[in-house]
């Protein structure tokens, strides 16, 4: 079972998600808040789901040191926001995918299954 690490302060959103990629078959674990990188280590996901607008910081500045570390560099994160300045949060993060808010669940499990290895299609942003 893929294993999705999902950081949403939204706990509406963030209990739907979660029951949607359950549903999915992926074990998901949930923070509602910026977490530690220590967090990922210890969790080894094999995808972060990554809110940017979170209450106690913003999820690009974690994307960041994500990728920097040698332990997790290599582990997909995707940033999920209404930024409008999204795309390039993303890049310059080093995220390897973006998804706007409001968002169509079925693009969201794409790209998900796609990024946690389920899947290789590319999803269709539409």
């Amino acid at each position: 079972m893929k294993k999705i690490i999902l950081i949403e302060d939204d706990p509406d959103l963030l209990d739907i998600l979660k029951e949607l990629l359950n549903q999915e078959g992926f074990e998901v674990i949930t923070y509602p808040d910026k977490n530690s990188v220590k967090r990922i280590i210890i969790n080894r996901p094999d995808l972060v789901l990554l809110d940017n607008q979170l209450t106690d910081g913003l999820g690009s500045r974690l994307c960041r040191e994500i990728k920097s570390n040698d332990l997790t560099k290599d582990i997909p994160v995707l940033l999920i926001s209404g930024d409008e300045n999204l795309a390039s949060l993303a890049r310059e993060s080093g995220a390897d995918g973006f998804l706007a808010k409001p968002f169509n669940i079925a693009v969201l499990v794409r790209m998900v299954k796609k990024w946690s290895g389920l899947s290789h299609d590319m999803p269709n942003p539409d």
